[in-house]
């Protein structure tokens, strides 16, 4: 079983265009997209099901098909996948009944997010389907928002068809039954912490022989069997990234090694924390780490953006398992 952490960056949440959206509306999609990135999930349906309500009043059934997909994203990430999918459903519905370059985008978008739910499902043919169209289409947007000079979202589109691409190759691995986590990697380029590439990782149990226990436990403590003990076994509501060391140092690991990390909240708290030219992320002193990945900005000022990210260390993988 494949499960996906998709990078903020490639979430429905920060890719949707609002350049037909009313901007008072843009404001709300933009307040649940800040709820979405603090893992926020309640008060975001709420904000939800307020954009679904004025949007069918107002029989926008643009915008109404936008709030649909931000339905879908909240249930990708609280793993209801049936209705994922047929918020999507209902969102195309829409979308393929308006004629403009930000609808047609945005149902790229929206086939994209259909195909990474299939793909977490092993609906192989589905994922196969989407993942083509979804290509087809932001291909075309690509060139379009390339001569419009809307260099940021021209970006979108290739960086999400480098990331659909880059899934299909992981999808070749053989996991068998195993739970095998796909997540971004990112690591220091020209002083920037950028999305190089995706990574697999599985979760790692190991076996304690009861010898080994006794020293540890009391001497009136028996254990009765022998059980596994998870050194990373990922929570799957969670949201995950890699981080490739690319210089040896002392806060974590050796040069290609990487750090997988649980993504826990957005924005910085303080001022004072600051990306460093010499490491990609800064330890707090609660021992949470936090870093930033680059972005380019939309032209036309409509993008929904998301702030730095903080996460907390889960494991530390060495290359070539280094000891």
């Amino acid at each position: 079983m494949f499960w996906v952490s998709v990078p903020w960056e490639l979430t429905p949440v920060h890719l949707l265009e609002l350049c037909d959206v009313a901007p008072l509306l843009r404001d709300q999609f933009r307040h649940c997209a800040e709820l979405i990135a603090g893992h926020d999930l309640a008060s975001a349906e709420t904000v939800v099901g307020r954009l679904a309500q004025v949007t069918s009043a107002q029989r926008d059934r643009h915008a109404g098909a936008l709030a649909l997909l931000l339905r879908a994203e909240l249930f990708r990430r609280q793993s209801r996948w049936e209705d994922a999918l047929d918020a999507v459903r209902r969102a195309l519905h829409w979308l393929e009944g308006r004629v403009s370059p930000a609808a047609r985008y945005n149902e790229g978008i929206a086939v994209y997010l259909e195909g990474i739910v299939h793909y977490v499902l092993g609906a192989e043919e589905k994922v196969v389907a989407t993942f083509a169209y979804a290509q087809q289409v932001l291909s075309e947007s690509e060139r379009y928002w390339s001569f419009g000079s809307v260099d940021g979202r021209a970006a979108d589109c290739r960086n999400v068809i480098s990331w659909l691409r880059r899934l299909m190759e992981l999808r070749t691995t053989d996991v068998s039954d195993e739970l095998a986590l796909v997540m971004p990697c990112y690591e220091l380029v020209n002083r920037a912490v950028v999305r190089t590439d995706a990574v697999l990782i599985r979760p790692y149990d190991i076996t304690i022989p009861t010898e080994v226990l006794a020293e540890f436990i009391p001497s009136d403590v028996q254990p009765i069997q022998i059980d596994t003990v998870t050194i990373f076994h990922p929570h799957l509501r969670a949201q995950y990234a890699a981080v490739r060391i690319t210089k040896d140092g002392p806060a974590f690991g050796r040069s290609g090694d990487l750090l997988v990390v649980e993504i826990v909240a957005g924005a910085p708290t303080s001022g004072e924390l600051v990306l460093t030219t010499d490491t990609p992320f800064v330890r707090r002193a609660d021992g949470r780490v936090e870093f930033y990945a680059s972005s380019e900005h939309s032209g036309v000022g409509t993008r929904l953006t998301g702030p730095g990210l903080i996460g907390i260390p889960r494991v530390l993988i060495r290359e070539g398992g280094r000891a």
